[in-house]
């Protein structure tokens, strides 16, 4: 019996043991991941130019206005990428950094909130698939607030967990008092996992009857109101404004359909799409095996009947529902957008694999299916990995306009500037990041300027480029303007895709001018 036990004991020690190698080792998983990602130094594309370029001409106080190109950022996030680019100057890195730290956050935070939810195996399950999901990785390394959304929902879903437990203080909820004003400023999006935990929370006192749990809740729901309010009068209505009156056309697909009947058909594509692309997945039903999975986990809790966590995992998802019927925010449609509820869809679908392999069917290859499962994610990271090195660009087109400005900017002379006469508004993101970072070698100017400039320093380089209305591609000619008294000479044109549409198109035409 003693050696029996001992064997138990062991085996117990070994369990844990190997729980925790690979709990660590995803952890290092994921953080390599994003690190690597960030190292490479991907040239910035459309997206986040649009955002990156606010950042040159305004202030602290000037951010709290309408953003260029009709972006939506927190001021949260746009105040630390401020902060960042005073401290560590302009560049990719340097905008990149802040969302990665994020990032990495998330990931350790979300693993504490999976393990506060689920079993020991199911927690790890969760961060495996979060640690090596794309779309975790990929907008933990771009200019954008994605990351925070990520992280704003990871810190509610782990304390208001914590605060769901039947030894549970007050403490937590104080704790998400605290931090709601820090989370709605840095994530438009905070605002659904926040009115999830306050909802959860409501149906958990008046479930069990802890009432002494009243006012630490009644504090949160005023901070989490204050907080939404505050950002919304400061920052959120302009932007708002601003994008529904250019853009609103743009997001319709992520937008519930005016006609009821193509409500169920629209939820179906839009939960089966990249909203569900963990840990792989994507449009078209792509991402169908893991809603499956999802809606198992789900069926799992309330047969369990831990409604206060499904309600906490799911409120997020009707909050973000209702925002959509009224306009106000997408749902699903994009990965991107959809970054807080990650977390929900990874802790439910690990549950509902964990039920699959709970079955009696499984009871003999249990064990080493799950470690199977392990070791294919194991294998997807060093897939990611291997993509992020072999393609480490967004598109072709931005990592040529990248080059050529940086070729044409290094073979100037130390007098030398290459003259810009296009307004900055009407150039294309991509290109603009690239030539403002360029500072003294890049000249701004007018086209009625060009003569004088010509002929007081006998010739000029003169970069072309086409206009390009703010929020739209077009399809330009190349025509350069005659000057009387200047000898024009072409001396390259640069033709390539860049934008949405993917079209090789006249990007730029380097001319060379000299006096008649």
């Amino acid at each position: 019996m003693s050696g029996t036990a001992s064997t138990d004991e062991s085996r117990l020690v070994s369990s844990k043991n190997l729980l925790l190698g690979f709990s660590v080792g995803f952890v290092l998983v994921g953080i390599s991941l994003r690190l690597l990602r960030l190292g490479l130094n991907f040239p910035m594309w459309g997206d986040e130019a649009f955002v990156a370029l606010n950042f040159f001409d305004s202030d602290f106080a000037t951010l709290t206005k309408p953003l260029r190109h009709y972006q939506i950022a927190p001021l949260g996030f746009l105040w630390l990428e401020k902060i960042t680019v005073l401290l560590l100057g302009m560049s990719e890195f340097t905008l990149r950094l802040t969302p990665c730290l994020a990032g990495i956050f998330a990931l350790l935070v979300s693993f504490k909130a999976a393990k506060n939810s689920t079993p020991p195996k199911t927690a790890l399950l969760a961060l495996a698939m979060i640690a090596v999901s794309y779309y975790p990785i990929r907008h933990s390394c771009e200019v954008k607030p994605y990351a925070f959304d990520f992280l704003a929902a990871s810190l509610f879903l782990w304390l208001g967990s914590t605060a769901l437990k039947k030894t549970a203080t007050s403490q937590p909820i104080y704790l998400l008092a605290i931090f709601s004003p820090i989370l709605l400023f840095t994530s438009f999006p905070a605002a659904f996992s926040a009115g999830g935990v306050c909802i959860a929370l409501a149906f958990h006192i008046f479930q069990h009857k802890k009432y002494a749990l009243i006012t630490p809740c009644l504090v949160l729901i005023c901070s989490v109101l204050a907080s939404f309010f505050a950002h919304y009068a400061i920052i959120g209505s302009n932007q708002f404004h601003n994008e529904l009156a250019k853009h609103q056309a743009y997001w319709d697909s992520t937008f519930p359909p005016n006609n009821l009947f193509q409500l169920p058909l629209w939820l179906l594509k839009t939960h089966a799409g990249n909203l569900s692309a963990y840990p792989i997945g994507g449009k078209d039903g792509a991402s169908s095996l893991t809603l499956l999975f999802f809606l198992l986990g789900i069926f799992k809790l309330a047969r369990n009947s831990k409604f206060s966590l499904l309600i906490l995992l799911l409120a997020p998802f009707a909050l973000n529902m209702i925002a959509a019927f009224m306009g106000r925010y997408p749902y699903g449609g994009s990965a991107r957008v959809a970054q807080h509820l990650l977390p929900s869809i990874c802790i439910l679908s690990a549950l509902g694999i964990r039920s699959i392999l709970q079955l009696h069917l499984f009871a003999t290859i249990r064990s080493k299916a799950y470690l199977g499962l392990l070791c294919c994610l194991i294998l997807l990271a060093f897939f990611q990995a291997g993509r992020d090195v072999k393609k480490p660009y967004k598109s072709l087109g931005d990592l040529e306009a990248r080059a050529i400005i940086q070729e044409l900017c290094s073979s100037l002379q130390p007098d030398e500037s290459l003259l810009i006469t296009q307004e900055k508004d009407q150039i294309d993101p991509t290109l603009e990041w690239y030539l403002r970072i360029q500072k003294n070698k890049i000249l701004w100017t007018t086209v009625d300027m060009l003569p004088t400039m010509v002929a007081q320093k006998k010739q000029s380089l003169w970069l072309w480029l086409p206009n390009r209305p703010p929020g739209g591609d077009t399809l330009p000619t190349i025509d350069i303007p005659i000057f009387n008294g200047v000898q024009t000479t072409i001396k390259k044109d640069f033709s390539f895709a860049l934008g949405r549409d993917y079209l090789i198109k006249p990007q730029m035409v380097l001319v060379q001018l000299k006096p008649d």
